[in-house]
Protein backbone atom coordinates (compact mmCIF):
# COMPACT_ATOMS: atom_id res chain seq x y z
CA UNK A 1 0.00 0.00 0.00
CA UNK A 2 1.50 3.52 -0.90
CA UNK A 3 1.90 5.95 1.81
CA UNK A 4 0.11 9.03 2.06
CA UNK A 5 2.84 11.25 1.05
CA UNK A 6 3.19 9.36 -2.26
CA UNK A 7 -0.70 9.56 -3.20
CA UNK A 8 -0.35 13.43 -2.64
CA UNK A 9 2.52 14.10 -4.67
CA UNK A 10 0.42 13.01 -8.28
CA UNK A 11 -2.00 15.63 -7.79
CA UNK A 12 0.47 18.37 -6.74
CA UNK A 13 2.89 17.49 -9.49
CA UNK A 14 -0.41 18.05 -11.68
CA UNK A 15 -1.27 21.42 -10.40
CA UNK A 16 2.19 22.29 -10.78
CA UNK A 17 2.67 21.23 -14.16
CA UNK A 18 -1.32 23.27 -15.44
CA UNK A 19 0.46 26.05 -13.63
CA UNK A 20 3.43 25.92 -15.75
CA UNK A 21 1.48 25.23 -19.25
CA UNK A 22 -0.50 28.18 -18.63
CA UNK A 23 2.14 30.43 -17.45
CA UNK A 24 3.92 29.49 -20.96
CA UNK A 25 1.27 30.03 -23.12
CA UNK A 26 0.41 33.65 -21.56
CA UNK A 27 4.46 34.46 -21.92
CA UNK A 28 4.48 33.82 -25.62
CA UNK A 29 2.38 36.67 -26.31
CA UNK A 30 5.05 38.69 -24.15
CA UNK A 31 8.16 37.48 -25.67
CA UNK A 32 6.43 38.08 -29.61
CA UNK A 33 6.16 41.73 -28.84
CA UNK A 34 9.37 42.37 -26.93
CA UNK A 35 11.45 40.64 -29.07
CA UNK A 36 9.65 42.04 -32.33
CA UNK A 37 8.03 38.76 -33.17
CA UNK A 38 11.96 36.77 -33.29
CA UNK A 39 10.33 34.25 -31.04
CA UNK A 40 12.88 31.51 -32.20
CA UNK A 41 15.81 33.59 -31.94
CA UNK A 42 15.14 33.97 -28.41
CA UNK A 43 14.01 30.43 -27.07
CA UNK A 44 17.78 29.46 -28.91
CA UNK A 45 19.87 32.14 -27.38
CA UNK A 46 18.12 30.87 -23.93
CA UNK A 47 18.78 27.17 -24.79
CA UNK A 48 22.36 27.73 -25.42
CA UNK A 49 23.47 29.89 -22.39
CA UNK A 50 21.76 27.18 -20.21
CA UNK A 51 22.79 24.16 -22.47
CA UNK A 52 26.31 24.71 -21.73
CA UNK A 53 25.84 24.11 -18.43
CA UNK A 54 23.03 21.75 -18.68
CA UNK A 55 25.21 19.48 -20.33
CA UNK A 56 28.16 18.88 -18.81
CA UNK A 57 25.92 18.31 -15.52
CA UNK A 58 23.90 15.43 -17.19
CA UNK A 59 26.98 13.74 -18.32
CA UNK A 60 28.72 13.88 -14.58
CA UNK A 61 25.43 12.47 -13.29
CA UNK A 62 24.97 9.50 -15.93
CA UNK A 63 29.00 8.55 -16.17
CA UNK A 64 30.39 8.68 -12.58
CA UNK A 65 27.44 7.47 -9.37
CA UNK A 66 29.11 9.69 -6.90
CA UNK A 67 27.90 12.64 -8.25
CA UNK A 68 26.68 15.17 -5.65
CA UNK A 69 24.45 18.20 -5.61
CA UNK A 70 27.26 20.39 -3.82
CA UNK A 71 29.17 18.69 -7.68
CA UNK A 72 26.12 19.86 -9.83
CA UNK A 73 26.19 23.04 -8.32
CA UNK A 74 29.76 23.62 -8.51
CA UNK A 75 29.84 22.46 -12.07
CA UNK A 76 26.88 25.09 -13.22
CA UNK A 77 28.66 27.53 -11.03
CA UNK A 78 31.94 27.49 -13.06
CA UNK A 79 30.25 26.97 -16.24
CA UNK A 80 27.29 29.72 -15.98
CA UNK A 81 30.06 33.06 -15.46
CA UNK A 82 32.35 31.73 -18.58
CA UNK A 83 29.18 31.41 -20.48
CA UNK A 84 27.92 34.91 -19.88
CA UNK A 85 31.45 36.15 -21.00
CA UNK A 86 31.87 34.56 -23.91
CA UNK A 87 27.97 35.21 -25.24
CA UNK A 88 28.09 38.19 -27.53
CA UNK A 89 25.51 39.17 -29.89
CA UNK A 90 26.62 38.78 -34.20
CA UNK A 91 23.26 39.74 -35.30
CA UNK A 92 23.10 42.23 -37.47
CA UNK A 93 21.62 45.44 -36.13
Amino acid sequence: MAEAKEIVFPSWFRVCIAVLCVVSVLWVPLVQSSARGQLFVYIQAIQGYLGTAVGPVFVLAVFWKRTTEAVRKTVVVLILPKQAETNSDSRPH
